[in-house]
């Protein structure tokens, strides 16, 4: 018996998680036979909350396609510090752009359409006597 096998099965199953990767772990579980792993591939994200503005930058990993959170809630400089890190270590890290404002042309093509689309439904309705 190896000294491995001799663990406890919560420390067994850690050390296969950081050896063949989350998914690699879940399917050696329910392998039958011939088990193969698949390649990890993983890449990190990292965004802004628009709500907040002090302690709002987040940083995600993901894991052939399966995404957890690996920083919550922190300021710029301890964001950066991270991804500097990570990209040291040569994983990829990239900027998710969300919750940004309409440029003026967006905002002026909206009201546009809005307007066309209630002289339509005004030129429909103009027949209609009560």
């Amino acid at each position: 018996m190896s000294m491995v096998e001799e663990l406890p099965e919560d420390i067994q199953q850690r050390m296969i998680e950081k050896l063949l990767g989350k998914v690699n772990a879940e399917r050696i579980k329910t392998a039958t036979k011939n088990f193969r792993p698949t390649p990890v591939v993983v890449s990190y994200e990292f965004y802004q909350l628009p709500v907040q503005e002090f302690r709002s930058w987040r940083i995600d990993r993901i894991e052939n396609g399966r995404k957890e959170q690996h920083l919550v809630n922190v300021d710029w400089a301890r964001c950066r510090q991270e991804i500097d890190a990570l990209r040291a270590k040569g994983l990829t890290v990239k900027q998710v752009a969300i919750g940004l404002q309409p440029t003026k042309a967006q905002r002026e093509q909206a009201r546009n359409a809005g307007k066309a689309r209630r002289a339509t439904i005004m030129d429909k309705l103009k027949d209609i006597k009560i």
